[in-house]
């Protein structure tokens, strides 16, 4: 087995008042609706078996979620991951298409 880091994107939730139980909790009784999904993008650690199929991704305790490729280069510190695949975590770590 090997780990690699790379790209991961799913379809999810931005940060929102829901996110921290504490928020909830102050915010009293009331109805929270979710936002829309939004596709996101974070880097992972990804583990490979033996034939480099991906198995699956580790999300790190502070990770940062990128709303798209372009926060990612902006940040600097993961341009050269653009390179590879990007793997989507919604259709077991198969490579991503950009529709």
């Amino acid at each position: 087995m090997k780990t690699r880091t790379r790209i991961v994107t799913w379809m999810g939730h931005t940060d929102w008042i829901g996110s921290n139980p504490q928020k909830v909790l102050e915010e009293g009784t009331k109805i929270v609706s979710l936002p829309d999904k939004v596709r996101l993008f974070a880097v992972r650690k990804v583990t490979y078996d033996n034939s480099m199929t991906p198995m699956y991704a580790t999300p790190a305790m502070s990770e940062k979620k990128y709303e798209s490729l372009r926060a990612i280069l902006d940040e600097g510190k993961h341009g050269d991951l653009l390179l590879l695949p990007i793997l989507d975590l919604d259709h077991s770590l198969k490579t991503w298409d950009n529709e």
